[in-house]
């Protein structure tokens, strides 16, 4: 049987898989090192060819569409807990100095989003599965660790994250589109707007 610690990650994982999908973005979870980045979001796009396939139920032409990623990747580093602290305005968030110095490395090219799923502190609330529907008892809360110095304590260091700042398929969706907005220089200014 799966430790806390790992059932916790385990729906934190389905909790942002489900997300992106409503969002139709894709989701990449890394599986092998732990270097401070659990996966990342990229867009998907269809784009119509310039070239025809004959379609074989009525033998007619019609055009040939292509499904490729698209864009910057927004690299996550994804967290859950049954103790973060839910105020009003913002809920609190106490990661390990080692997580936190991965977050703020200012070697990094781009910031890491994190992202945390906030569970009530009963484990039976977590999931209840009915059966017409599956319901995930938390809510998923994203911020940008500004990068700078890394931390001299070695015991947890509090993050203070906006209440509004909840991970849903629209604000996935903005975030991705500020975060290519942030990297279209580099794309040779090209339209990287989500449709």
């Amino acid at each position: 049987m799966l430790d806390d610690n790992s059932r916790k990650e385990q729906l934190s994982r389905a909790f942002v898989t489900a997300v992106a999908a409503h969002a139709g973005i894709k989701c990449h979870h890394q599986t092998d090192l732990d270097v401070g980045v659990d996966g990342h979001f990229k867009e998907v796009r269809k784009r119509q060819t310039s070239r025809t396939r004959l379609r074989k139920r009525d033998q007619t032409e019609v055009p040939v569409r292509i499904v490729n990623e698209f864009g910057v990747s927004l690299e996550f580093q994804l967290k859950s807990s049954s103790g973060c602290v839910l105020n009003q305005d913002s809920v609190i968030y106490s990661a390990d100095s080692s997580d936190y110095d991965k977050l703020v490395d200012v070697e990094r090219m781009a910031p890491i989003l994190l992202i945390v799923l906030a569970l009530p502190q009963d484990q039976q609330q977590w999931v209840k599965v009915e059966e017409d529907h599956t319901k995930l008892n938390g809510r998923c809360f994203y911020h940008f660790v500004p990068t700078g110095p890394m931390t001299t304590t070695k015991s947890k260091v509090k993050i203070v994250i906006p209440r509004t700042q909840t991970l849903t398929a629209s604000s996935l969706k903005k975030l991705m589109d500020d975060h290519q907005e942030r990297f279209r220089p580099l794309l040779g200014g090209q339209n990287v707007k989500s449709v």
